[in-house]
């Protein structure tokens, strides 16, 4: 009834807000998991429509996290990818280098994760890993994986 979600901003920020609790939710206990993988899904969805430069990789972010914990490295590597391009273009550098620190680990490259904690050390971050995490849920080892039917 305060029609908020009517301001696009803050839709946005809510949406992923959301998304981003709901694979960190799927993280904490994998057997069950797959009602916050559908939310998050589905709030991935409602990014990607939004009509703005940094819902689209908000978007492709959480896409990385979905796949990633079903199992699909390589899809995720790929929608990491493009959250970065993304990121980069909107001027949204600490996400930009929350998803080079996600995608440095996924794919063992070195060199992309030390980029990204030099970005984060720079803007004088003291618990990177903690950012991280806030940013850019779901990627951290987890119990068990889940797999794309599960």
């Amino acid at each position: 009834s305060s029609m908020l979600m009517q301001v696009q901003s803050v839709r946005i920020e809510t949406l992923h807000l959301r998304a981003r609790c709901a694979l960190a939710a799927a993280r904490q206990d994998p057997a069950k998991a797959n009602p916050w993988l559908r939310l998050a899904k589905a709030d991935g969805r409602r990014l990607a429509r939004e009509n703005s430069l940094f819902a689209p990789p908000m978007a492709e972010l959480t896409r990385a996290a979905v796949a990633v914990i079903e199992g699909r490295s390589r899809q995720g590597e790929e929608h990491l990818r493009r959250a970065i391009e993304g990121f980069d273009a909107a001027g949204m550098r600490q996400y930009a280098a929350a998803a080079r620190r996600r995608l440095g680990a996924l794919a063992a490259d070195a060199s992309l994760s030390e980029e990204a904690l030099r970005a984060m050390e720079a803007e004088g971050i003291r618990d990177i890993d903690r950012w991280t995490r806030m940013l850019a849920p779901g990627f951290d080892t987890a119990p068990a994986r889940l797999g794309p039917g599960s």
